[in-house]
């Protein structure tokens, strides 16, 4: 087995932190961000509908999928970055179990080995994502949230 490498993901898109901010984060947690990094990046304005989404949409994710081999380990730095519902983040967690992959969420909130429950994780991205809905849609809707 080669030397495990450390990946760092970012998903842009409505509700999530920014670019800017996961950037900071990734590389305070260890992961490199300069050039050459191994930061894979996903940008989303519109996010499609339906159970399958983010397996079409979200080509950086998918990239980081077939790259990422046993023994690596994959860094997020929020429950909302790693996907589009908690489906999607369910699918995607299982594609890096069958890797083999650690998965890493806001530091050290959630670690997640190959083989680990992950139904503590799913369920905080459910919740993260069900509080940015409300508060998107309260300031759509010209109310704070």
């Amino acid at each position: 087995m080669s030397n495990p490498k450390t990946w760092g993901y970012v998903l842009i898109a409505p509700g999530r932190p920014t670019k800017t901010d996961q950037i900071k984060t990734l590389a305070a947690l260890g992961v490199e961000t300069g050039k050459g990094s191994t930061v894979w990046e996903d940008q989303i304005t519109v996010g499609k509908r339906g159970r399958n989404a983010g397996q079409t949409q979200l080509d950086g994710r998918n990239d980081l999928i077939r790259a990422a081999i046993k023994g690596d380990r994959v860094v997020i730095t929020n429950p909302l970055c790693v996907g589009l519902s908690a489906s999607d983040a369910e699918w995607f967690l299982g594609q890096m179990r069958d890797n083999g992959v650690t998965v890493t969420v806001n530091g050290s909130l959630f670690q997640i080995e190959p083989g680990d429950d992950i139904a503590a994780l799913i369920e905080e991205v459910g919740k993260a994502q069900t509080r940015a809905n409300t508060a998107r849609s309260r300031s759509i809707n010209g109310r704070k949230s």
